[in-house]
């Protein structure tokens, strides 16, 4: 199991801990960052199911990369032999390894700079939104109640 997955997993862990038998602050907080982690790990690995790539020959076909912000999986579909050029989706292959599926193979440094990408993404959308919702909230109490 990489070291990645062992953090996130302690993290996770260690989040959960705090969210069960901690009140208070401490408790919003680990719950936060839960919420944060999950959505990381959600938004990470579903990126692989909504990232296209482009086959242009039979040699690209055999490097297809999917992910996002940084492609992490790479995947050959030279098996399926489509029509040349084409945009490619990642194939999910069952859980049964049979020759007529693509494989695929994970490029764990991109993951982690994936996932930290996406991390300080979603953390700067939820600062974004936060900071709109109190200006708006500001403006209500500085005018009074509407109507």
């Amino acid at each position: 199991m990489p070291v990645l997955s062992i953090i996130l997993l302690c993290l996770m862990f260690g989040s959960f801990l705090i969210v069960c038998f901690v009140g208070g602050r401490a408790r919003l907080l680990a719950t936060k960052v839960v919420c944060l982690l999950v959505l990381t790990i959600l938004f990470t690995f579903g990126s692989v199911l909504f990232t296209r790539a482009t086959a242009y020959d039979q040699v690209t076909l055999k490097i297809l990369q999917f992910g996002w912000p940084f492609p992490f999986v790479t995947q050959n579909q030279e098996k399926l032999d489509p029509p040349l050029p084409r945009s490619m989706f990642f194939v999910w292959e069952p859980s049964s390894n049979t020759a007529a599926y693509p494989a695929w193979d994970v490029r764990w440094s991109n993951l982690f700079r994936s996932a930290i990408s996406n991390l300080l993404i979603i953390l700067g959308v939820s600062m974004a939104i936060l900071r709109i919702q109190n200006r708006s909230a500001g403006k209500q109490t500085e005018d009074g109640p509407p109507g």
